[in-house]
């Protein structure tokens, strides 16, 4: 599974829109929108390691899980 799948699985797991996933990363100070997630779950472009670090702490996944597949612990 590559990163933008593993995203998208991410934010389906805690039953968030991409427009509310956007509305938490904003509030964490990484202003982002609806349409940058959905790029990101598209493959199109990828988030930059501090929004991919906000976006881990969101969902409340590990980021070796989200990266690789596994726990980092």
């Amino acid at each position: 599974m590559i990163l933008n799948e593993k995203l998208k699985e991410a934010r389906l797991e805690q039953n968030m829109t991409q427009k509310k996933l956007a509305e938490e990363l904003t509030k964490l100070g990484r202003r982002t929108s609806n349409t940058a997630i959905a790029n990101w779950e598209s493959g199109l472009n990828s988030p930059d390691v501090d929004t991919l670090k906000n976006y881990n702490d969101e969902l409340d996944s590990l980021l070796g899980s989200l990266l690789y597949g596994t726990s980092i612990l």
